[in-house]
């Protein structure tokens, strides 16, 4: 099954009326933290130019995250998030090549609304809207021109969009926690030098992501989560 149609799926079953445990309370507080780890090998397109090769994207991120509910099955909180990413491409004749390394620094503020499936299990729905600012670090080599030059740079990077997710409860107060999948919109903006040259770029996008990229996992403790029935 691909990550669409996780993605998909998660979305029907937090619409069925299969919310047979309340253990959300109001005034329940969380926190905990996310890590995502990823590794996409694909065929590309060098920008600008006609040659085709294999890119590679490696990259992780941590986010640290504490919310609390302001009702009952739903939550608000804050997060901070720490992201690395390194993209290298060569072209089939190995005749051009880069290689990008960035970091992005952001802050998270996010609401989710919960549906339980039984004491140990629920589904959820992550709402958020991240704003960050970062560096990076490009180095190209042109060999069909006889070109290598590096591009420094600053970005700034927001994203707005919902994500679904599930908590697996290991015990009565410490979850698993996984996230996939993404819709929303995301815009980035990056200002660079190129041999003393400054240049900006503008990127604005409606985003589908459902590559493994988008997959977080993570442990999340609960200070005073309690389970009964639902009445």
């Amino acid at each position: 099954m691909n990550m669409k149609a996780i993605f998909l799926s998660l979305v029907f079953l937090f619409g069925l009326n299969i919310h047979v445990f309340s253990q959300f309370s109001k005034g329940n507080i969380f926190m905990g933290s996310n890590l995502n780890l990823y590794s996409v090998t694909s065929e590309k397109q060098m920008d600008a130019t006609n040659y085709i090769g294999k890119d590679t994207l490696k990259g992780f991120a941590i986010s640290p995250q504490i919310g609390a509910f302001v009702s009952d099955n739903v939550a608000m909180g804050l997060g901070f998030i720490y992201e690395y990413e390194k993209e290298g491409f060569k072209a089939t004749d190995a005749s051009n090549s880069f290689q990008i390394k960035s970091k992005l620094y952001s802050f998270d503020v996010f609401a989710r609304t919960h549906k339980s499936i039984n004491e140990n299990m629920a589904l959820f729905i992550h709402a958020f809207f991240d704003f960050g600012i970062g560096s990076l670090n490009e180095t190209v080599s042109l060999y069909n021109y006889n070109q290598k030059y590096k591009v420094t740079g600053d970005f700034t990077s927001c994203k707005l969009g919902i994500a679904p997710g599930f908590n697996f409860f290991l015990g009565k107060k410490i979850s698993l926690e996984a996230k996939f999948g993404f819709i929303g919109y995301q815009s980035q903006k990056e200002k660079y030098d190129i041999a003393g040259t400054e240049k900006i770029n503008t990127q604005k996008e409606l985003k589908f992501d459902f590559n493994i990229s988008s997959l977080t996992l993570g442990i999340n403790y609960f200070l005073n989560r309690k389970t009964k029935p639902n009445t």
